[in-house]
């Protein structure tokens, strides 16, 4: 049989249910029009006669589409690919479908739609979306583009694109989250309603951003800005899962990240200075004199934080502040620095600002000789899927992507659907102590 001839009509779903079929129209676009027993019996006819209402129709009838975007630099990472699963997942189950557009495919697809066009034209329309007709136009600009094609009716921008995004001309009709977004100086004086405590040890995962292709190297250091959470207990960091204002000074002039203004978009984002703070206190805990930072690529904001909260650390503590490392979030990339590291017999402990860089670290470790914990404690922040497999068993900082996602797609659909009003939620991380940790050696 047909799929037109299966289809289950409203008007069938009315008859068993006995209301009309204006009713089942108001519990299918749920209107607060309808009393909750009515509701309760039209659900329950929908789902024995398997009622799907039919997404062209409600997008007539509503102006929506039930479709939502989400823009990302790339899906290489482990990151970025655990986000785009929580996302879906939680769009599944809202009812939701979803459009995923690369930084890089937007930019390959803008550029052969633009190709014969004069170089540098640019026409504009009324929505607030520029359209650049150059090849060289700026990539998020033409995800969004591609995305307002779809008819999407909002889109989550995660981790490395966000920093694009307060240059970019956003569709005016087109809601916006973005997830790890620079947003302005935290209040450290403010708490916000529900939030979980600024303390300490806790977990989180491993923080996505997008592949850099240098070579890792020192950096020279920066001074160190306090981060959010101490170490200690519990939840590391000031965010709380779940609330709606984790308190961020608007900044409309930007910051050094790049900053969105806070009132522009909604913000929700894990607390990676707290995060990386916790795992740093931690070492100097076990009596390291400094922690050495194998950082993320230069330009991500969960790296930037990640340096900041190790940084705030040791300069709460009063110690030496080490030269920096950067990766480029890959176990390679770990490798390379691991051996630079292993060759010095001062270096005693390393926060590595990912799992996979981490796991790099511990194989130039190993090569080179030196045991870990005994001669070299390591800490990681993600824990990934397989970092209780590691050797040894990985200590790190864990953060919950699928609250992450599922947290972004709420606030998205709550905008979309209420119009509420834009809203920062940081959600908190926690310390998981393994067996790559240990006393300082004498």
């Amino acid at each position: 049989m047909g799929e037109a001839a299966r289809r289950v009509s409203m008007q069938q779903v009315a008859a068993l249910a006995g209301v009309s079929g204006q009713t089942v129209s108001r519990v299918v676009n749920a209107s607060p029009r309808v009393d909750p027993a009515t509701r309760a019996r039209v659900e329950q006819a929908m789902a024995r006669l398997g009622y799907r209402p039919h997404r062209g129709a409600r997008a007539l009838r509503t102006g929506r589409t039930q479709t939502i975007g989400l823009v990302a630099s790339t899906l290489a990472t482990v990151g970025n690919s655990r986000m785009l699963q929580a996302v879906a997942d939680a769009a599944a189950a809202r009812d939701y479908a979803l459009v995923v557009v690369t930084l890089s495919a937007s930019a390959s697809a803008s550029a052969s739609a633009s190709a014969g066009a004069g170089a540098g034209a640019c026409t504009g329309d009324d929505s607030g979306h520029r359209r650049g007709a150059a090849p060289g136009r700026d990539p998020i600009d033409a995800a969004f583009e591609r995305l307002r094609d779809q008819g999407v009716d909002g889109a989550i921008v995660l981790n490395e694109a966000t920093a694009l995004v307060r240059g970019a001309f956003v569709p005016a009709d087109l809601r916006l989250v973005v997830v790890d977004a620079p947003t302005g100086e935290a209040d450290p004086g403010a708490t916000d309603p529900g939030a979980a405590g600024s303390g300490a040890a806790g977990s989180s995962a491993v923080g996505p951003g997008a592949a850099d292709p240098g070579a890792a190297g020192p950096g020279a250091a920066l001074p160190g800005a306090a981060g959010p959470g101490a170490a200690g207990s519990g939840a590391a960091g000031s965010g709380a899962a779940g609330s709606e204002a984790a308190v961020l000074r608007d900044q409309a002039d930007g910051s050094a990240h790049g900053a969105v203004p806070a009132h522009a978009f909604d913000i929700v984002q894990t607390d990676h200075a707290g995060g990386a703070r916790a795992a740093t206190a931690h070492l100097l805990s076990l009596g390291h004199t400094t922690v050495h930072h194998l950082a993320g690529p230069a330009g991500s904001f969960s790296a930037d934080e990640r340096e900041r909260g190790w940084r705030a650390a040791l300069a709460e503590a009063g110690a030496r502040v080490p030269g920096l490392w950067r990766g480029d979030w890959t176990a390679a990339s770990g490798h390379r620095v691991g051996r630079v590291l292993a060759a010095d017999p001062t270096v005693t402990a390393v926060f590595a600002a990912n799992d996979q860089m981490a796991l790099g670290l511990l194989r130039a470790l190993a090569d080179a000789g030196r045991d870990v914990p005994g001669q070299v404690s390591v800490v990681g922040f993600d824990d990934v899927t397989d970092a209780a497999e590691y050797r040894p068993p990985l200590t790190t900082v864990r953060q919950d992507f699928d609250a992450l996602g599922a947290r972004a797609v709420d606030v998205l659909v709550s905008g979309i659907e209420q119009a509420a009003a834009p809203v920062s939620a940081t959600l908190p991380v926690w310390l998981v102590v393994r067996d790559s940790t240990g006393p300082a050696p004498a």
